[in-house]
């Protein structure tokens, strides 16, 4: 896999690997958190890469934390045309999809696995910059002001001001536990405040209800197993940070509804078919969500798809 990413994914100009192999052309070649970047740099960088990799991963989240993170403290939701951008191309408008948005479930992704990457920097004798530090924060302060500002992290938030624009979903299911993260890592109170009371209120409407909307950004707010998981680990992330059993209880709950996304038996495929002839096995996979009908051999995006039609 190493290989892989350094043959097939290092963009040298940006100082990024790219989240798919994707022609120069296209629209969206890095994208932040979802599927795309931090969450494989960190990875890299704990499963011991050493020499090219290792710098290669540092580089990474040094441009992801400094120039990455926009004006409103919020990552960039994507890197494309040689510019940190949001999502969505956007006009002067009132219409809300032509607005600088970016999808709030990257950044609860994005700032987890920055705030694991520094734990791996620190255990390996070395200081985490102080630019990353103050980048991880920025995104860290601004999740507490949206949270305060609006008791919702909503799915679709302005990119330069961090309005909700779309709310209502369980997109940002992984921002308690980043706020977990940062609790541990810069103190304050603030950070553990919020994450305890953004996940109650994702218990409350998402997990007790026996839905959660809104993880994917390409399938609008259908019922989706990845925000489910998303609140596994929150509700087991604040566990460790209260030791309120509650929490545990609760994380039992959201893997219970999890586990109704995943595949219990192989389907047979016709044996004239593609997977047919593959022998390809559909057991343990995972449905993403409602609206695309793509399931992977696990719950993350950036494994090796099983597409059904």
């Amino acid at each position: 896999v190493e290989e892989h990413y350094n043959r097939d994914f290092w963009w040298e100009e940006a100082g990024l690997y790219r989240t798919d192999q994707v022609s120069e052309w296209s629209s969206n070649p890095y994208q932040t958190g979802w599927c795309g970047g931090i969450i494989a740099e960190y990875a890299l960088l704990a499963g011991g890469a050493t020499g090219l990799t290792r710098e290669r991963c540092l580089r990474h989240l040094g441009e992801a934390l400094t120039s990455g993170v926009s004006p409103s403290g919020l990552f960039f939701g994507k890197y494309a045309e040689n510019a940190w951008r949001s999502d969505c191309s956007y006009e002067a408008g009132d219409t809300a999809w032509r607005r600088p948005l970016t999808l709030i479930r990257r950044q609860g992704d994005a700032l987890f696995y920055a705030l694991r990457a520094f734990d791996v920097i620190s255990r390996g004798g070395e200081d985490v910059r102080a630019e990353w530090l103050g980048g991880a924060r920025r995104v860290a302060d601004a999740l507490v002001a949206m949270w305060n500002r609006h008791g919702q992290f909503g799915q679709w938030v302005d990119q330069f001001t961090g309005e909700v624009i779309i709310g209502n979903s369980a997109s940002g299911g992984m921002i308690p536990a980043a706020l977990c993260e940062a609790e541990r890592r810069f103190g304050g109170g603030d950070y553990l405040r919020v994450a305890e009371e953004s996940a109650d209120h994702f218990y409350r409407n998402f997990t007790w209800k026996g839905v959660t909307t809104g993880g994917p950004g390409d399938a609008l707010q259908c019922p989706d197993s990845e925000s489910s998981y998303g609140l596994v680990e929150s509700y087991v992330a604040l566990h460790g940070a209260t030791g309120d059993a509650m929490w545990l209880e609760r994380a039992g709950e959201a893997a219970r509804q999890f586990a109704t996304w995943v595949m219990s038996y192989d389907y047979r495929f016709p044996p004239d078919s593609l997977f047919g002839q593959f022998g390809i096995r559909t057991t343990g996979a995972v449905f993403a969500n409602s609206q695309n009908g793509h399931a992977a051999p696990g719950i993350s995006q950036r494994a090796t798809s099983i597409w059904w039609t």
